[in-house]
């Protein structure tokens, strides 16, 4: 249920009824209950005014906040990084780089999103700080449920992330970790600007419409 929320396979606002989720996937209501309790304690699931239960539909402010720490996180990964990165780690993070560079330029998006996924995650492996890696897991996937999305609804955002982690991989490969701190905040700071113009013009759309 937490991978079709962060997917988007269950959309902001469904309404997720217990006996439902558990027929389609073929289990009793013990383990869904149990599911969606954790899933409300994480914030993928919220309550509506009914009192039932829906997917949480992620708000600005969140989304502000969960760039902003995300960014000090990543920049810290970053930062570690640097001073420890071997040659075998430089070459799974420029193969990771080409690989999205390759899916960008055919038109490839989910590929080339599953990419951008597995270039951050290298890094917090390459940083070799456990805890660094388990506090930043949970905001990770948050951040996921939306930065997917600004790839698919955003046709030259995937090349400008693919520049950004250029300038990111550069500053490893030079062994710089306030430069590679640098990059990675920027990054972030890139990411939220443009979500947010995505979600300004959603709503610009929605207003016409109605």
């Amino acid at each position: 249920m937490k991978a079709a929320i962060i997917s988007g396979e269950l959309a902001p606002g469904e309404r997720l009824v217990e006996v439902q989720v558990a027929e389609q996937l073929g289990v009793s209501r013990t383990p869904v209950r149990e599911a969606l309790k954790r899933l409300l304690s994480e914030e993928y699931v919220s309550r509506d005014r009914l009192g039932g239960l829906v997917v949480h539909p992620v708000t600005q402010n969140e989304v502000e906040e969960a760039y902003f720490i995300r960014g000090g996180m990543d920049g810290l990964a970053a930062h570690l990084a640097a001073y420890r990165i071997s040659p075998d780690e430089l070459t799974r993070l420029r193969v990771i780089h080409k690989t999205m560079g390759d899916a960008v330029r055919e038109g490839r998006t989910e590929e080339a999103a599953a990419a951008n996924i597995a270039f951050h995650d290298a890094i917090y492996d390459i940083a070799g700080n456990r805890r660094l890696k388990d506090m930043a897991c949970g905001l990770r996937d948050f951040v996921r449920r939306f930065s997917t999305e600004a790839f698919v609804a955003l046709p030259d955002r995937p090349k400008q992330v693919l520049k950004e982690h250029g300038d990111i991989l550069a500053a490893l490969e030079a062994n710089d970790p306030e430069a590679a701190e640098a990059a990675a905040r920027r990054h972030l700071d890139e990411a939220r600007v443009h979500f947010t113009e995505l979600r300004v013009t959603e709503e610009l759309l929605s207003s016409l419409e109605n």
